[in-house]
């Protein structure tokens, strides 16, 4: 499961609401993240291009192994690690009319006052987790 949804869960289940500083702090550190492996990208390629183009005291096979690991590295961990933070930074996203209130449960109904009264906008992950719990409710 996301993270996103779950605090969203623990927040309704706590009586509490998501402040927009949490938000914003959600937000941070997930675009920290994307860069992070964009710069792990960037870094298995200049490693590649050095193993390839330098010539190096090394033995052959070492060469070979270090090569085949930074293309692994450079296309695998990046590509997982970006989809999931970009997950993450979708569910993060605000919604323009947010949740209806009579399709959420009790303490869903209740969460939606409370974000109302901070004055901030819905994002999706909340959007979902509220839709969701009138559902398992019934």
């Amino acid at each position: 499961m996301n993270s996103i949804p779950l605090l969203v869960k623990i927040a309704i289940d706590t009586g509490t609401a998501l402040t927009g500083r949490d938000l914003w702090t959600l937000r941070d550190r997930n675009r920290t993240a994307v860069k992070a492996y964009k710069l792990s990208f960037w870094v298995a390629i200049g490693i590649l291009n050095l193993v390839l183009w330098v010539p190096l005291p090394l033995p052959r096979a070492l060469l070979v192994a270090v090569g085949i690991a930074s293309v692994a590295f450079a296309f695998i961990v990046p590509v997982v690690g970006i989809r999931k933070h970009q997950r993450k930074l979708e569910l993060l996203e605000e919604v323009s009319p947010g949740p209806k209130k009579r399709r959420a449960s009790g303490p869903g109904q209740a969460y939606i006052e409370k974000v109302r009264k901070e004055g901030r906008a819905f994002i999706k992950g909340e959007a979902e987790v509220l839709e969701e719990s009138r559902q398992t409710e019934e």
